[in-house]
């Protein structure tokens, strides 16, 4: 039974090779350094879009010095029900304009661009393993939250007591960063 499916989810996640490269090219696209806050706000709404449409309640925290933070949820959910928490960052190294020098580029089924490895990758993951799930019909065991926050790339000195209180409640922690 367990095997089934694993099949059918696996089947889908390959016949939607497509939306994740498209995601992953969204997300690239939206520069997003981690000293200009304003810049990761392209990012998070790419996010907050996709995974509304999933069902998930999305919070937006703001804040002044960092691009703040994404917390999300299934809108529905039962609260007795263990947790995994899917962790990821919005920010990147790469300074405001390096799309132009370094454009993003797809060879042999693989995609380069600024920030597509770390961690825009690990994102389009996030939404694409999550729309699998829901295409198949399939809940997880766990309930899945995301956290994305914008300050990775800067110490996470913002976040870090956010992911640390987020990590005392979860039952396991997935940080997808490919």
């Amino acid at each position: 039974m367990r095997s089934d499916r694993a099949a059918r989810l696996f089947e889908q996640l390959q016949s939607d090779r497509a939306f994740v490269f498209g995601l992953l090219e969204r997300l690239v696209e939206a520069e997003s350094p981690s000293r200009h806050p304003q810049l990761q706000e392209a990012v998070q709404r790419i996010l907050i879009d996709e995974l509304a449409e999933l069902g998930y309640r999305v919070r937006r925290i703001p804040d002044q010095r960092t691009g703040g933070y994404l917390l999300a949820g299934p809108q529905h959910r039962d609260r007795s029900r263990p947790v995994q928490l899917m962790v990821g960052h919005a920010d990147t190294v790469w300074p405001e304009g390096t799309l132009d020098e370094m454009p993003i580029t797809r060879r042999s089924g693989k995609m380069t661009g600024p920030g597509s490895y770390d961690m825009k990758g690990g994102l389009a993951q996030i939404v694409h393993v999550l729309r699998g799930l829901q295409a198949v019909g399939l809940e997880p065991e766990v309930t899945p939250l995301v956290f994305v926050n914008s300050d990775e790339e800067i110490g996470c000195k913002k976040s870090r007591s956010t992911v640390a209180r987020l990590a005392r409640v979860a039952d396991r922690v997935l940080v997808l960063e490919p």
